[in-house]
């Protein structure tokens, strides 16, 4: 099972702000995440579809079972029109 967190575009976020970070994560540390222009109607679009949204520490996320799904998802979205992109949701810090 899967758990894609939904951001609305142009809005500050960090994934690690309340999380720590795993011992060796300067090797490709990603957190993915599902990065939208309307928030509200994209939750709006997936719930109707029959998938699920959890409210975790206070950041919206949309569950999903097998990759089929999530090729669904961004199905879902192309077909409503809803601009969005799948993004590392990582930011501020130093890959060096």
């Amino acid at each position: 099972m899967g758990r894609l967190r939904i951001i609305q575009k142009d809005t500050p976020h960090n994934d690690t702000a309340h999380k720590k970070l795993p011992t060796w994560y300067m090797t490709d540390y990603s957190v993915l995440a599902l990065v939208v222009e309307k928030c509200e109607t994209t939750i709006d679009v997936l719930q109707a579809q029959g998938f699920s949204i959890i409210e975790d520490s206070g950041e919206k996320r949309v569950v999903f079972d097998n990759p089929k799904e999530l090729r669904r998802i961004v199905t879902l979205l192309a077909d409503n029109a809803i601009a969005f992109s799948l993004s590392d949701s990582v930011t501020q810090i130093y890959q060096g």
